[in-house]
């Protein structure tokens, strides 16, 4: 959201700009998605950032680089679909009515023919086949059973019945990790940092592949009783952070009005 690469350029209104003056200013899980940010924006977001009563990021970059720039008391976050655990979100689950067996999981943001050879030479290794979630025609795969912009809850589904899971995507990598489901998460050419980020922190580094020879990594053992345990400390961590930023603001509110 504060990433002005992917912007265009600097959005006032996604730094709550359009806020009425002395009401409270309260950032959950913003990211910036990059290492560093350019020269000329480094003010504007210095001003825009002085203006929050509470602001919390949800990679280890963003939160360094809001630091830097004053926010000394800026916190790291879960991102928002870690929020909710594994339980809550099967609620809400469906599966497609084409869908049924084992399956990889292949959710592919990137356009990386590397990629889509290496989805083919696993499928083959491990003798399961390719189930895609793409968001167009345009990204159909012939070798995959390709499945345009599911709803909602058959997204979720997909994840939750999935056997193995290859993504370049954070929140794919988000909701594998949540999900208990063993997972390759490959780095895209930009923006892979959220995705560093959740792997450090659940002490999982090596889930993101180094090589497109590998094909060995998808069957190493994911120490999951960790990485809930780290996602339940975070979880409970995240939300009194809300609730405090929340009181502290009300509070705030009410001492402007007198």
């Amino acid at each position: 959201v504060w990433n002005s690469i992917w912007n265009k350029g600097f959005e006032k209104p996604f730094y709550l700009e359009f806020a009425p003056e002395g009401k409270p200013r309260i950032a959950f899980a913003a990211s910036i998605g990059r290492e560093s940010i350019d020269d000329w924006e480094i003010e504007p977001m210095r001003k825009a950032l002085s203006r929050y009563s509470s602001i919390s990021m949800r990679e280890t970059s963003g939160l360094e680089i809001v630091r830097s720039l004053g926010c000394t008391d800026a916190h790291l976050v879960l991102d928002p679909t870690l929020m909710l655990t594994r339980d809550e979100w099967a609620k809400i689950a469906t599966m497609p009515s084409n869908i049924s067996g084992d399956y990889i999981l292949v959710y592919q943001l990137n356009k990386n023919n590397d990629f889509v050879e290496y989805s083919k030479k696993l499928s083959e290794r491990l003798g399961i086949p390719l189930v895609k979630i793409s968001y167009g025609l345009y990204d159909v795969q012939k070798s995959a059973n390709t499945l345009v912009a599911p709803r909602v809850t058959d997204f979720i589904g997909l994840f939750l019945n999935a056997k193995y899971v290859l993504t370049d995507s954070f929140h794919a990598t988000a909701y594998s990790l949540n999900f208990n489901k063993p997972f390759i998460s490959v780095a895209p050419s930009r923006f892979s940092t959220r995705i560093v980020s959740i792997l450090d922190l659940v002490h999982e580094p090596n889930r993101l592949l180094q090589s497109y020879s590998d094909l060995d990594l998808m069957q190493k053992p994911i120490d999951f009783e960790n990485v809930n345990a780290i996602l339940n400390s975070r979880r409970h961590d995240s939300l009194m952070f809300l609730k405090h930023s929340l009181a502290y603001s009300e509070q705030t509110s009410e001492t402007n009005e007198e």
